[in-house]
C-alpha cells in the first residue's frame, strides 16, 4: 500500500472551515450577525447637520440575532433617559429599524432629550452599516448623520 499525504492537509482544511474566516466586515449573513449581534453597542457619538455630539453614558443598543435573517429581528437599548426596543434587519452593508417604542420618563436636562431625540432620529430608518476590521467600533450612517458605537463588555 502506497503512504499518502492527503490526511494532513484534509484535516487542516476541515479546522479552518470549521474556524471561519470572516472578520465581521463580510456581507455574509452568518459571520455579520456574529459580529454585531448578541454584543452590547455604547453609543460614542452621533454627528447630525455636520455637528457631532459626545454621548453620554448609557447610552447604547443591541441587536438579536435574528436581524440578520429574513424579516429582521428585535433591537433594544437605552437612548439616554429612556428605553427603546423595535424591529431591526440586516441586509449586507444595511441596517433598518423600523417601529420602535420608548418608555416615557422624563430626562433630568435638555441637552439630555436633545441627544436622545438625535440618537434615535438617526438610528431609525435605513443606514448605512460598517464594522472595523478589529471588530471594536460599529458606525451607522445616513449621508452624513451617522452614530459611531464601541463594542461594550458582555454583563
Amino acid at each position: 500500500m502506497k503512504p499518502t499525504h492527503a490526511a494532513p492537509y484534509a484535516l487542516a482544511l476541515l479546522v479552518l472551515t470549521a474556524c471561519g474566516t470572516g472578520t465581521g466586515t463580510d456581507t455574509g449573513e452568518g459571520r455579520r450577525s456574529l459580529a454585531v449581534t448578541n454584543v452590547p453597542w455604547e453609543a460614542r457619538s452621533v454627528t447630525v447637520d455636520g455637528r457631532t455630539y459626545p454621548a453620554p453614558e448609557g447610552v447604547e443598543m443591541e441587536l438579536s440575532a435574528a436581524t440578520a435573517r429574513r424579516g429582521g429581528g428585535k433591537i433594544d437599548g437605552r437612548g439616554g433617559c429612556n428605553r427603546f426596543w423595535g424591529t431591526a434587519a440586516l441586509d449586507k452593508e444595511r441596517m433598518r429599524v423600523s417601529g420602535y417604542t420608548m418608555t416615557m420618563e422624563a430626562c433630568l436636562d435638555d441637552e439630555s432629550t436633545a441627544f436622545q431625540k438625535k440618537f434615535l432620529g438617526t438610528l431609525s430608518g435605513d443606514n448605512r452599516l460598517s464594522v472595523s476590521a478589529d471588530g471594536r467600533t460599529l458606525r451607522l450612517a445616513d449621508g452624513a448623520d451617522r452614530i459611531t458605537f464601541d463594542k461594550g463588555s458582555a454583563q
